[in-house]
């Protein structure tokens, strides 16, 4: 299960980091949230409702104890990509108008455990 859990995460990185191209028209990221309607809009409604969204970021070889000795401190890891990507509004697809939520992503990167090389090596 926690396996599972990490590759999912890794998945939906992947997935934000290819839907931040600008060519894809569905998405979008560092996009202010606006409403186009009147004036007369409830306050309810004028701002995104800020979502938590956590996203665990496995480096996998990047410890210094490989072939080229690679090192990668995971809190660097962190801070380039909340600085690269600090939160999401989707957009809907048929109306490319920005719905109203905002995913605050937290990054949370460590290191693999050198017992579970293996079993990541396997599943990629």
């Amino acid at each position: 299960a926690c396996m599972a859990g990490i590759i999912l995460s890794l998945c939906i990185l992947l997935v934000l980091v290819c839907l931040s191209s600008p060519s894809h028209a569905a998405f979008s990221f560092h996009q202010p949230f606006s409403f186009s309607s009147s004036s007369s809009s409830s306050s309810l409604y004028d701002e995104a409702i800020p979502v938590p969204l956590v996203i665990n970021v496995v480096l996998l070889g990047f410890e210094g104890n490989g072939a080229y000795a690679y090192k990668l401190d995971p809190s660097i890891v962190s801070d380039k990509l909340t600085l690269a990507y600090p939160y999401h509004i989707p957009r809907c697809v048929s109306s490319g108008e920005a719905l109203n939520v905002q995913y605050e992503i937290v990054y949370r990167t460590y290191h693999a455990q050198e017992k579970h090389w293996e079993d990541y090596e396997a599943l990629l």
